[in-house]
């Protein structure tokens, strides 16, 4: 059987949906409610129909919940109310007019239930109450549920399992040292049925309740509140306190106890068999001693306390005081007993003393006065005072070097006797410090005498300079900073310049445009170019290599180099390029002086046709010889040899000239390492063979009278020179 289904996918869209409903018969009608019911309950006012439910939450245990009522007739038809009665938990009252009396329209009666909690289970009553109605007597009634909280405690104590508490009982913490804490978390629980309020929670003495919510605070039934009790006690020995809760239903409380526990440290001064006590920050005072000596007095720390106390440290801080006698530390001490240690007080100076006493945690200032000389140092620079203390240091202004600066010292007794004033110096010579109008030494200074002299500083290069200050054996650090001298006004070079000829000792020199306050001392560097791409080591100063120093004399303007003189010479070598020759300057002292962008002189030695040197005849045989020539060739090239021959009288010579190709033979030699400590010059060997009829007794060799050489490269040919050949 095949069925034909309609599915949801196949209807077009968008779909119509269509939905079917089905209603139940009509009921039959019923006589409205004629009453009207208003339920008060604090601030609220509602209403209830017949069999409404009124809630009524009692603030705590065995306290009372009220509930107003307001029964207001509505029916045109009067009415009697026959009958009022409260039936449930008797926990409820109500209180009611006795009936029978008559209702008309508009007309009405009041009703008051109370619910006094006696537990906090819900309870339930039902107020019933019976009217006239056409059909004969009916009812309504009104339903009644109370419910109340109730509250109950737990106390954790620290490390310890959680217990129910009841108001009154002692929570109990451990023992606390000093200073420490220990704590406890409290609980509150509602198991009740209806809500109740946490106003305020209170701690008192040694305790204090943290970790509290915003109060007052509701507590539905089943929630919890919970915070910390922290014991910190202030006080060796029990302590106690109480732990105060501010419910609705009134006040609670319990008792609070810890016992402080710790050591507490007693200090003494021991005098002439007394004891004197003393309580930190206090002062110790010492006597008045003379400066070099020592007084002292004995401190004794006994523990009064009622547990094992540990002194982990004594020290003190003040250079006049000290410590001896100590005991091993850190010293553990068992309540009631003790140690002793020597404070001792040596000044340096005369006047007062301060310092400070560490046993542990306490500290004590420490005084003392010494009497004597005292001398305290200041130093005026720029016009202006400044005490210097001893080890500090006098700031120099910045100084131009070649200039000066200058501050006066003064020694001054401030003390009680006269002070003796050994020596005045400085150590290591000073640098570029030193001093000027020293008093006669040694000097008696006299109680509130002063004693000045003069320190000048005349710094010799850039940078920070320190020296040290004595005065007898206190130290004194002098310091300044020596700032760029001032610039040269210009320099010029004398003598040679532009394009010199190769092999050849132009002079130059160096002069300032300006005459110099100051000795200048400075080098001229040379450094030459090639356009031949090889070096030539020949190019260097007559003097030796390629630099040269030179000293300009204070208020002079010109160079003198190592020689004695004015003049430098540079010998400018056999290959092409570019000699630059460029000048550093200094002071004496090495402060730089070269300007940021020095100038420079150049000579140039340009490439040009190959020159001839020297042209010999190496070896004569009687029909060969070897010609040696040597020159230069400013490029490092030489392309052809050109030799011509002259016959002697009576000799008829077939070859006049020869032009013998010598390019790659060059390119060797010249791109042949060795060939750069020569710069560009050569001897070249040209073997000539010579045969034919001659009417010399010398040989071939002897018919040719003079040969004449000449070299070309690709800048053009040599001079020629001349050899006579002697028969």
């Amino acid at each position: 059987m095949i069925e034909k289904r309609l599915s949801l996918s196949s209807l077009p869209v968008p779909v119509l949906a269509i939905s079917l409903f089905v209603s139940a018969p009509a009921a039959r009608a019923q006589a409205p409610f004629p009453f009207t019911i208003q339920v008060r309950q604090a601030d609220t006012v509602a209403n209830i129909g017949d069999g409404g439910t009124v809630l009524m939450e009692a603030p705590a245990l065995g306290m009372e919940a009220t509930a107003g009522f307001t029964v207001i007739y509505n029916d045109p038809t009067a009415t009697t109310i026959k009958a009022i009665e409260l039936t449930g938990s008797t926990d409820f009252s109500l209180s009611a007019p006795t009936p029978p009396f008559p209702l008309d329209r508009g007309q009405s009666f009041g009703l008051t239930a109370r619910y006094l909690a006696s537990e906090s289970v819900l309870k339930e009553a039902v107020i019933t109450v019976t009217y006239a109605a056409e059909s004969g007597d009916a009812t309504f009634t009104i339903n009644l549920n109370g419910t109340a909280p109730e509250f109950a405690y737990t106390f954790t104590p620290a490390g310890a399992n959680e217990a129910q508490v009841r108001p009154g009982e002692t929570l109990a913490f451990p023992d606390t040292t000093l200073e420490a804490s220990s704590s406890g978390a409290f609980g509150i629980t509602n198991r009740g049925t209806a809500a109740g309020q946490v106003n305020s929670v209170q701690a008192t003495g040694a305790f204090e309740a943290v970790g509290l919510p915003l109060l007052p605070l509701e507590l539905a039934p089943g929630s919890s509140l919970s915070f910390t009790v922290r014991f910190t006690p202030d006080e060796l020995g029990l302590r106690t306190g109480t732990l105060s809760l501010e419910l609705a239903g009134g006040p609670v409380s319990f008792a609070l106890e810890g016992t402080g526990t710790g050591a507490q440290f007693a200090y003494e001064i021991l005098e002439g068999g007394q004891a004197k006590p003393i309580a930190p920050p206090a002062t110790i005072s010492l006597p008045d001693t003379p400066i070099r000596e020592t007084s002292s007095v004995v401190i004794r720390v006994r523990n009064d306390g009622n547990a094992d106390g540990t002194v982990p440290m004594i020290q003190t801080a003040g250079a006049a005081f000290s410590l001896s006698d100590l005991p091993f530390l850190p010293a553990t001490l068992s309540p009631g007993q003790s140690v002793t240690f020597t404070l001792s007080f040596t000044p340096a100076e005369t006047g007062p003393h301060t310092g400070r006493l560490k046993i542990g945690e306490a500290e004590f200032d420490l005084s003392g006065n010494g009497v004597g000389s005292f001398l305290e140092y200041s130093a005026t620079v720029d016009g202006a005072t400044e005490t210097v203390e001893e080890g500090g240091t006098v700031l120099l202004p910045p100084t131009m070097v070649g200039a000066s600066a200058s501050a006066v010292f003064t020694i001054r007794n401030s003390g009680s006797e006269d002070a003796e004033i050994r020596s005045i110096a400085l150590a290591s010579g000073g640098g570029p410090f030193e001093l000027t109008n020293l008093p006669a030494l040694p000097l008696l200074l006299p109680a509130g005498g002063a004693q000045s002299f003069q320190i000048t500083f005349r710094p010799q290069v850039e940078g920070a300079a320190k020296a040290t200050l004595l005065v007898n054996t206190a130290a004194f650090q002098l310091s300044g900073t020596g700032t760029a001298p001032a610039p040269l006004a210009g320099y010029r070079f004398e003598g040679a310049s532009g394009t010199q000829p190769p092999r050849s000792q132009p002079a130059v020199g160096l002069s300032l445009t300006e005459p110099y306050p100051l000795t200048v001392v400075g080098s001229m560097t040379l450094t030459f170019a090639s356009e031949a791409f090889a070096d030539d080591p020949s190019v260097q100063f007559s003097t030796g290599g390629r630099k040269v120093d030179f000293e300009i004399p204070a208020g002079e303007t010109e160079a003198v180099f190592p020689n004695g003189t004015t003049r430098v010479k540079v010998q400018t070598g056999t290959v092409a390029g570019t000699i630059i020759l460029s000048p550093t300057f200094a002071t004496e002292g090495g402060a730089n002086l070269t300007p940021e962008s020095p100038g420079a002189q150049t000579l140039t030695v340009v490439a040009e046709a190959p020159a001839i040197t020297s042209l010999v005849i190496a070896e004569k045989r009687l029909s060969s010889m070897v010609l040696e020539i040597t020159g230069y060739s400013t490029p490092r090239e030489v392309t052809r040899i050109e030799l011509s021959f002259q016959g002697r009288t009576g000799e008829n010579l077939a070859t006049t000239s020869l032009a013998i190709p010598a390019e790659s033979q060059f390119a060797a030699w010249y791109q042949n390492s060795q060939s750069v400590q020569f710069g560009s010059q050569f001897t070249v060997s040209v073997p000539l063979s010579f045969s034919g009829a001659t009417n010399s007794v010398s040989g071939q060799t002897g018919a040719v009278a003079s040969i004449t050489a000449a070299l070309e490269n690709s800048l053009g040919k040599s001079a020629a020179v001349t050899i006579e050949n002697p028969e």
